[in-house]
């Protein structure tokens, strides 16, 4: 017997909530998006007076994730593999933003590599890595993106990711503040 619309919409309403879920969006990640998205994130943690420091390091890692991790496509480019997927909820009293998206296995393995590294280290460790990435001409922006994402998750950060395909895996980052 197939479940009806009601019960599957009932269901992933279920599972949100038992995740702590309390906005996701799935789609393309433009400029217009993210705005929107930060706009309601604002309404969000001032609905339930969450402190402005904390609100603006969860902005502030919703952008860096979505640059970093979801790598924003120009408005032409609406390619199904672009989609990106972005969660924000509230575990245990800690905030959190999730960000993932497919992407070919060879550069998500990369950035499990960098990310994984990144999360190991400690406040003064992140801080020391920040500014010598800064002062070398050969760091990336992803790499500073990254270890800023990690400087602003005050409560650490998650990284998995799972085979999609063949050629492709999907990769999530997740933020607690």
């Amino acid at each position: 017997m197939q479940k009806s619309q009601a019960e599957n919409l009932l269901n992933f309403r279920q599972n949100l909530e038992k995740e702590g879920i309390l906005f996701s969006y799935s789609g393309v990640v433009c400029g217009d998006i993210l705005h929107g998205i930060g706009q309601i994130l604002k309404s969000m943690h001032s609905a339930v007076h969450v402190e402005k420091s904390k609100s603006k390091r969860a902005f502030a890692l919703l952008v860096e994730q979505v640059q970093h991790v979801l790598q924003k496509p120009s408005v032409d480019d609406l390619d199904f593999d672009k989609r990106g997927f972005i969660v924000i909820g509230r575990m245990d009293d800690r905030h959190f933003i999730s960000c993932g998206t497919v992407m070919e296995k060879d550069r998500t393995s990369h950035l499990v590599d960098i990310l994984s590294e990144i999360a190991e280290l400690d406040k003064a460790e992140l801080r020391d890595l920040y500014k010598k990435n800064l002062k070398d001409d050969e760091a990336t922006a992803e790499g500073i993106g990254f270890i800023e994402i990690a400087r602003q998750a005050t409560h650490g950060l998650e990284i998995g990711h799972l085979a999609v395909d063949d050629n492709n895996s999907f990769l999530c980052l997740k933020a607690y503040v």
